[in-house]
């Protein structure tokens, strides 16, 4: 096998990933895409409390297969007590636009937080809004709604199979300029 006399056939490819960059950007650009998520979750749901705090784990398993079953992308923690600072820096990492807080006392209240992340400073719902747990999913898909209307988000999958797209078009070993040509007519 490694004999030094021995020909070994094999392919090779290659990909420009500046350039792969510069289609995705100039894509996103047009597409007036403001930023590109990496996962397509709309909602994580995550909870805290005091002293004796149990992770609510029941719960949150609970609120995401409601949300599961109305068509709504969620997702939690699968830790049994999760800290709240971590479970907010998983749904950041993300570019998760939703969460849904569990609190003992607002549970027990029949309710829960919707906060919107990344908010700025001193907007009015920057701590989140409470809402009735019946009320939840219909409130949930109409902020849904209302974040992709005003705001068009591109998923990390959107991005590479649109470059992937482009990058089928171009020529390999060809004409620089006719390749760009293509890209151009394929709209990328």
């Amino acid at each position: 096998m490694f004999s030094p006399k021995a020909q070994i056939p094999c392919v090779g490819i290659s990909f420009g990933v500046d350039r792969i960059f510069s289609i995705t950007k100039a894509r996103m650009e047009r597409e007036k895409a403001s930023e590109v998520r990496s996962s397509e979750v709309d909602v994580y749901v995550m909870a805290f409390g005091g002293k004796g705090f149990t992770g609510m784990l029941k719960e949150r398993m609970e609120i995401c297969k409601t949300l599961w079953a109305a068509g709504v992308k969620a997702e939690f923690s699968y830790k049994l007590k999760p800290k709240l600072p971590q479970q907010f820096k998983a749904a950041e990492t993300s570019g998760i636009p939703f969460g849904v807080i569990l609190g003992e006392d607002e549970l027990a209240a029949g309710q829960v937080k919707i906060k919107e992340m990344g908010l700025p400073e001193g907007h009015p719902e920057k701590e989140g809004v409470s809402v009735d747990i019946k009320n939840l999913v219909e409130e949930i898909k109409l902020r849904i709604d209302k974040k992709n209307k005003g705001v068009e988000t591109t998923t990390t999958t959107d991005a590479v199979e649109s470059t992937t797209a482009a990058a089928a078009n171009l020529s390999v070993g060809g004409d620089a300029a006719a390749a760009q040509q293509k890209t151009e007519d394929a709209g990328v």
